[in-house]
Parts: structure tokens; C-alpha cells; sequence
């Protein structure tokens, strides 16, 4: 296994089960496992220890996905090593999905045999000015960045393309020597040039998607809830222009380094340095901001017996929005942060299908140059 893939490896496995078993943590006040429940309920005696439950079982999967990989990886060639890598990630993230489902069902019995749905008073509320009276994203000049980044890396890869040696170099071992090189075409060469535009659509497709999904908002105060939520989106929009565009640098480098105007090592470490940077910022950012602004320091209030809305037969399995009756193409997720696709809405469901085929695209690509 060389460094790169060694490093990566043990990254994810270690990375993967820290971002489920924060997820309950970071939730707004009136979800548990993506059931509606009363706020007052949020820091009760099974619900707190529901999360615990929960944390204890996503570290012990993660743990064991690493010593598995410890014995079963490292022996391997590369390129079957790879592909059971690839294995043991779906396998992983299946059984924290089955984990989730054994909670969102555990909450779901207690939420009726409680009478939470009945005892509660049950308000839907709306801010018809919030994106007029809160800023709720940075602004979208910021994207021409993407553009200056993208052009100045085609560039470099035309003006200096006789340069580029005949080998594109690909990967490398455990002693910093290239071991996997591809012929040189315009394929190879301007491969960093696609990902970078195919990215940046991406992450402008998130920014907007951040900026136009309709707020949730607590009809025990809707003054403070919209505050928090504009926070949540602008402290998010910041995060998608600039994590973007450290990705869309990162690929840039790569361009520097074949063309011979920086070292390859140095790419190599400083790009490795950047992604886990980027992740640990969105974990902190997680962790700070919350689902809606939902860990943002509130101006006051206390916890009611109001449910916000119990919309729970409109989410499959807590985490899947199903409404014909809803106009909207995203709405705010249940577990987790950020949005998610209203699966009733045609346009929604092919926006979705349309993002997942880029990143298959771009890991079939990846994988076919690699060869």
C-alpha cells in the first residue's frame, strides 16, 4: 500500500464514524433520529440515551472497519487493494444506514406509547420576508473565482503542454517514487481541468440549493429560529465557496506539478494537509452551527410542548421527504446537515439522479486513467 493510499484508507475509517455519530448531537431540538418529538423531550432520560447508544455503536464499527483493513489491506497489490477498500466503504456505510433504522425505529415506538403526538400542540409556522430580512449566504461573486482558477489551469495546460513529459505521472509509492504514469494526451494532461469544472458545478449547485431551500423554524419563537437559520446558511455558504475552492486549487497544483513548476512531494503533502483541513472544518462547523442554526446560542426561551409540524409521514425512514403536496424541490434534512430532495417533485428527483451520475462519472474517469 503506498502513501497515499495508506493515508486515505485510515483516514475515511477513522473520519466516517465520527460524522454519523455526531449526527444525532447536531439535530435540531424537536428530531430524534429523525422522529418529531416535543423539545422538552430533546434532553430526556431514553433520548439521551438513544445518542449515546448510538455514538458507542458508530466508534465500534469504525474501529473495527480499521483493524480490518490493518490485516486485510496492507498485504494486497494495489489494484486489488483498492477495490476491496471501495467494498469495505459500502459495506461500512450500510451497516451504520441498518444502525440508523434501529434507532429510528426504537424512537418512533417510544414517541406513541409516550402520546407525544397527541399531548403536544402541534403549530406550522413560516417568515414570509427571511431571505429579505437576513443575509443567508455570502455572495455568489465569489464563484468567478472558480472561473480564474479553471481558465488559469487550461492555460497552463496549453501553453505548456510540449513541457509535460510523455508519462503523466499518476501515483506513488511508500518512498515518494512515481510507480503509475499515463501516456500523455489531452486526456491525461487536462484530466485536473475536468474535475475542476465538474466540482465547481457541484459546489455551486450546493450554494444554491443552501440559499432556495424554505427554512424550518421553531413556532415557539420564530424571531430567534429565523436568526439561527440565517446563520446556519451563511456560515454554510462560506464553507461551500471556499472549501470549493480549495478542492479546485488543489486539482491546480496537480497541473503545476506536471508541467515541472513545483515539486511533486510538496503537491503531494500540502494537498493531502488541505482535504484534511476541509474535513475538519465542516466537523467543527457541524458541531458549532447545527442542523438550522440549532447550536447556535440562543437569545432565550425555553423549551415548550410544541411540535413543530408532525410531518412524520412525509419522511421515509426519517431521513427520505415524500409530499405530493409540497411545491418545494428541497427542503432542510431531518438527520444530518444540510438539504435534502423533496422525492415527490419530478425535477428534484432527476436533479439528484443527475448529481449522483456526475460523481459516478468522475470515479469511473478517475478510475479508467488510473489504469
Amino acid at each position: 500500500m503506498n502513501v497515499m493510499s495508506s493515508f486515505m484508507t485510515y483516514f475515511i475509517f477513522a473520519v466516517l464514524p465520527i460524522c454519523f455519530a455526531m449526527l444525532p448531537f447536531v439535530g435540531r431540538k424537536n428530531l430524534a433520529f429523525g422522529i418529531t418529538i416535543p423539545k422538552s423531550e430533546y434532553n430526556s432520560v431514553p433520548i439521551k440515551k438513544a445518542r449515546r447508544e448510538f455514538l458507542f455503536w458508530m466508534v465500534a464499527v469504525g474501529m473495527l472497519a480499521m483493524v480490518i483493513s490493518g490485516f486485510f489491506l496492507n498485504p494486497l497489490p494495489e489494484g486489488k487493494m483498492i477495490n476491496l477498500f471501495m467494498v469495505m466503504i459500502v459495506v461500512q456505510v450500510l451497516v451504520y444506514g441498518m444502525i440508523y433504522y434501529t434507532f429510528y425505529r426504537r424512537i418512533k415506538r417510544l414517541k406513541a406509547e409516550m402520546g407525544w403526538q397527541i399531548s403536544a400542540q402541534e403549530i406550522a409556522v413560516t417568515d414570509t420576508k427571511f431571505a429579505q430580512t437576513h443575509k443567508t449566504a455570502c455572495s455568489p461573486n465569489w464563484f468567478w473565482l472558480y472561473l480564474l482558477v479553471v481558465g488559469a489551469t487550461a492555460a497552463l495546460g496549453i501553453i505548456f503542454y510540449d513541457v509535460i513529459p510523455d508519462k503523466v505521472p499518476l501515483q506513488m509509492d511508500s518512498t515518494g517514487t512515481f510507480v503509475k504514469f499515463a501516456d500523455k494526451s489531452p486526456v491525461s494532461v487536462f484530466f485536473p481541468v475536468v474535475m475542476q469544472a465538474l466540482m465547481s458545478g457541484v459546489f455551486i449547485f450546493v450554494y444554491y440549493t443552501f440559499k432556495r431551500t424554505p427554512p424550518v423554524l421553531d413556532a415557539e419563537n420564530v424571531t430567534e429560529s429565523s436568526r439561527q437559520n440565517a446563520i446556519f446558511r451563511y456560515r454554510w455558504s462560506l464553507f461551500t465557496v471556499f472549501g470549493g475552492l480549495a478542492m479546485l486549487l488543489i486539482f491546480g497544483s496537480i497541473m503545476l506539478s506536471n508541467i515541472g513548476i513545483a515539486d511533486p512531494h510538496t503537491v503531494f503533502t500540502v494537498s493531502m494537509v488541505a482535504v484534511v483541513v476541509i474535513i475538519a472544518y465542516a466537523v467543527i462547523l457541524s458541531v458549532t452551527t447545527g442542523q438550522s442554526g440549532s447550536r447556535v446560542k440562543p437569545a432565550g426561551g425555553q423549551p415548550g410542548q410544541q411540535i413543530n409540524r408532525d410531518d412524520d409521514r412525509y419522511w421515509k425512514a426519517g431521513s427520505f421527504y415524500y409530499n405530493k403536496e409540497d411545491p418545494a424541490m428541497f427542503v432542510e434534512k431531518r438527520f444530518g446537515i444540510g438539504t435534502t430532495v423533496n422525492f415527490a417533485n419530478p425535477w428534484a428527483v432527476a436533479i439528484f439522479v443527475g448529481v449522483i451520475v456526475i460523481v459516478v462519472g468522475i470515479s469511473i474517469a478517475a478510475s479508467i486513467l488510473m489504469k
